[in-house]
């Protein structure tokens, strides 16, 4: 993710771009961005790679676990 600083002042300019994170992130999936920006726009949520290398290979995903959840808290 880069940050290109951006003068309107007599027309556009930008400026040098520069990387916004120094980390390394898990990729996208199905072409989505690896990443989501919060409703007022200050913020980035991104899954960051425990690992520190950005490889993403699988995904678990958990079908019913409402259901399940529910009948382990009815008392």
């Amino acid at each position: 993710m880069m940050a290109v600083p951006v003068n309107l002042e007599a027309g556009f300019h930008s400026g040098k771009p520069q990387p916004l994170f120094d980390a390394k992130y898990e990729p996208g999936l199905d072409g989505f961005p690896p990443y989501d920006v919060s409703a007022d726009g200050k913020r980035f949520l991104f899954v960051k790679s425990s690992t520190g290398e950005a490889t993403a290979n699988e995904i678990d995903v958990v079908v019913g676990w409402a259901g399940e959840l529910q009948s382990r808290f009815r008392r």
